[in-house]
């Protein structure tokens, strides 16, 4: 199983950096943006002609050139990347068949849309888009290592080119583009578990969560030094203040032990309320077993 374990870590890794070159991609465009404006009005300032209205049509225009140009190869290049992309995953992983979904054109496109939607300003995040980016190509182009548009097809990692190898890939992908958005690979497990596979094997679920870890481990590792292509130092350093949303204070260790005491009276119902629900099961299976099956009699 070496294989899949190092195939888990190159698709997190190569999500990792596609995050990491969204990311400063449409940083480097909103500065350049801000810039333009910025610059504009100065110019208006110096000449002391300044006109609002005037100023604020022409930041309109700088808004819709970026959100033409970012809706145009969705609408002409490949449609198949104009959805959110969660529910496309959730019916392809459930068996429906969806064509050019998982198509490099479509990786192109939803890639550069996601990145001048992002910077153009609008209220919308990469979720989505990442959610697409990460099991269209990554999760599995990187699996199957072959592309019938590209004409390539490499004679490594054979064994994964079936139906269930590239489910667990996509499905790896997919949470591995969450996980980069969101920084909760732990919690991107649980959210495959509950939502998109209809058959997934808990026996992938460590390869998986190594996926996903490597995610948020490439990006923050990249981001800790670089803002827009420019390196700012303190390379590998993380900063808690920016990659928690919300305030963290030094603890004692008896805290958590009170937290765990906390717990156990709403764990251990569960665990009873769990193991009732198997042996009701069981017994149910029993009683209906044993009762005598009629065969059903051809009415004519």
């Amino acid at each position: 199983e070496w294989d899949r374990w190092l195939l888990m870590g190159l698709i997190g890794t190569a999500v990792g950096m596609l995050g990491f070159l969204i990311q400063q991609v449409s940083g480097t465009l909103v500065k350049l943006n801000w810039d333009l404006v910025e610059n504009y009005l100065l110019q208006l300032m110096i000449v002391d002609c300044v006109c609002l209205p005037l100023l604020f049509f022409f930041h309109l225009f700088v808004w819709f050139f970026v959100v033409v140009v970012f809706s145009s190869p969705l609408r002409f290049f490949c449609p198949a990347g104009s959805p959110s992309g969660l529910p496309e995953l959730a019916g392809y992983l459930n068996g429906t068949s969806i064509q050019r979904l998982l198509n490099i054109k479509t990786f192109l496109g939803t890639l550069v849309s996601c990145v001048l939607a992002v910077a153009s300003g609008l209220f919308c995040g990469p979720e989505g888009p990442m959610i697409h980016l990460g099991y269209a190509l990554l999760g599995c182009g990187l699996s199957q290592l072959q592309s019938d548009t590209l004409g390539i097809h490499f004679p490594i990692f054979t064994r994964f080119r079936n139906s269930a190898g590239k489910h667990s890939f996509i499905t790896a992908g997919a949470g591995a583009g969450i996980a980069l958005v969101f920084h909760v690979p732990i919690g991107r497990l649980l959210f495959m578990l509950e939502e998109v596979p209809l058959f997934w094997d808990i026996r992938l679920a460590w390869p998986t969560l190594l996926c996903w870890l490597m995610v948020t481990f490439t990006t923050d590792l990249l981001s800790s030094s670089l803002y827009g292509f420019f390196y700012r130092g303190h390379f590998g350093f993380f900063e808690a203040e920016k990659k928690i949303i919300f305030s963290v204070h030094t603890l004692v260790f008896l805290a958590f032990i009170l937290t765990i005491f906390l717990g156990m009276p709403g764990s251990l119902p569960g665990a009873l309320f769990v193991s009732l629900n198997i042996k009701i099961n069981k017994l149910h299976m029993q009683v209906f077993n044993s009762m005598p099956k009629l065969s059903l009699r051809k009415t004519s």
